[in-house]
């Protein structure tokens, strides 16, 4: 984390090295030692010892952490290791109010690491069949008719579907999925084993539903208690000693294996993300999400580049991270199958915010115009997300048209959505595009701590319990 710079022998050389003023420095306290920020170079300075100058102003904002170690050499001499931090991570170190995107500081690979990318399949989910039950009898020495002793079958595995964050797609899914068998009883009494439980794993977010009617049957939301039992196995088959009776004490029968459920799913993966871009075709979307994340969405001039939704990671100062979903290029009329229709919808079906990508280049069909066929088309697919909140992108600032363009784009939404005026190739007012979308975030995160308290009832002891399930005294009286 710490990269060597240089070595200084004093503190009072340092500061007339760099034109460090100590009304410059401000103290921070920490947990270990004293930190001083300077806000005028808006750096932060560590000191340690007592040679740190004292003042009384603060204002840290972002900046560099100069970390200052003492150390001592052969000759008994002290003097400071100077080591600089990328990035301020400590709360108590930043005084700003709203927490600062880290933008990325490296080129991305070119090494193309996508691999093959399947959000529905259809799956035949079979549960493990039960063994068989055994017919034999006991043999002793001096006995040779000792009785039945045939075991039972094991019972078959369940086929069971978790929810993982190591799997993105759902390319792994075979179109038939048997559980493992249960094994067969033996003589002596000795039962089969069960068969082991089959789980696999399935991205976050994907849903199970009804092959005939369409219902969905299950929603593997979260990781904690996202299990979901799709098929059971089948009961193992029971012995010749249970079917031995005081008239029939040597029975020659005994129960085949049950077959496991046979139930046909179909499998839909919807993206978990916090905010969703929506838009045209070439409207800029996969090169503003390259510009704001480290995912690496294919980007070419030429009409649906995308064929498949990409999810890039925002992340701030304060360690905290917001996901974005880009998905293919919504055009109208989609809802009636043209371009590649409006399915891939689902994928920011559960988005906290819309985030509408306008080109303001375009002229046929207007920007305004573009607006309000996203909204139709979203419409159409489900009407609740229109209640969502949303904010618009105005891309491709950059473009002499599209400058000419905004403010007609500005006055004819008006109030009724909050607009950020962009350019994702230049990387125009990316910052203030990002501060706007965490503001969106800890907006919800702040609902949802409120609802969970309003939610929350204190358990009730021991007595209470009594008294609340004890019923009311009767009224009437014995004639």
């Amino acid at each position: 984390m710490f990269d060597k710079i240089s070595h200084v022998d004093d503190v009072d050389g340092l500061l007339k090295k760099k034109n460090f003023g100590v009304d410059d420095f401000s103290p921070v306290v920490s947990k270990r030692r004293q930190y001083f920020v300077l806000s005028r170079k808006r750096w932060i300075i560590g000191l340690s010892g007592s040679d740190a100058p004292k003042t009384s102003k603060m204002d840290a904002g972002m900046g560099l952490l100069l970390y200052f170690h003492k150390f001592s050499v052969s000759s008994g001499s002290s003097g400071l290791i100077l080591r600089q931090l990328t990035s301020c991570l400590s709360k108590s170190l930043c005084s700003a109010q709203i927490p600062q995107p880290v933008l990325k500081k490296k080129d991305v690979g070119t090494v193309n690491m996508v691999g093959e990318f399947v959000d529905r399949r259809r799956v035949t989910v079979q549960g493990g069949k039960g063994g068989d039950g055994c017919v034999a009898f006991t043999k002793l020495w001096a006995n040779e008719f000792a009785g039945p002793d045939g075991g039972d079958g094991g019972n078959g595995g369940h086929v069971m579907f978790k929810a993982s964050f190591d799997v993105k797609s759902l390319a792994l899914l075979t179109p038939t999925i048997k559980g493992h068998p249960g094994e067969n009883g033996g003589g002596s009494n000795c039962h089969g084993k069960n068969g082991e439980h089959l789980v696999v794993d399935v991205p976050l977010g994907t849903m199970f539903k009804d092959d005939e009617t369409g219902e969905v049957i299950a929603d593997l939301m979260s990781p904690e208690a996202s299990v979901f039992i799709a098929a059971r196995g089948g009961s193992g088959g029971r012995g010749n000693k249970f079917f031995a009776t005081p008239g029939n004490q040597s029975p020659e029968i005994a129960e085949f294996g049950a077959e496991g459920e046979t139930i046909k799913y179909i499998v839909e993966m919807a993206t978990i993300a916090q905010f969703g871009l929506v838009g045209y075709p070439n409207a800029g979307k996969s090169t503003l999400l390259r510009a704001i994340t480290r995912a690496r969405p294919k980007v070419a001039s030429y009409p649906f580049t995308t064929l498949r939704p990409h999810v890039g990671m925002v992340f701030y100062d304060d360690l905290e991270q917001i996901a974005v979903a880009d998905i293919p290029g919504v055009i109208e009329d989609a809802h009636r199958n043209r371009g590649l229709g409006i399915q891939f919808l689902r994928h920011i079906q559960r988005c906290v915010c819309l985030l509408y990508v306008i080109d303001l280049s375009t002229s046929n069909p207007t920007p305004f115009e573009i607006l309000e066929t996203l909204k139709e088309e979203i419409r159409h697919y489900d009407a609740t997300m229109l209640n969502r909140p949303s904010m618009i992108v105005a891309n491709k600032l950059d473009l002499p048209e599209a400058k000419a363009n905004f403010q007609d784009f500005k006055s004819s939404v008006g109030d009724s959505m909050p607009i950020i005026p962009v350019s994702a190739k230049f990387g125009f007012n990316l910052k203030d595009l990002l501060i706007e979308l965490r503001k969106i975030y800890d907006t919800k995160q702040a609902k949802e701590k409120t609802v969970a308290v309003e939610k929350y009832e204190p358990v009730r002891t021991q007595q209470q319990r009594k008294q609340w399930r004890r019923p009311p005294p009767s009224t009437q009286t014995q004639s």
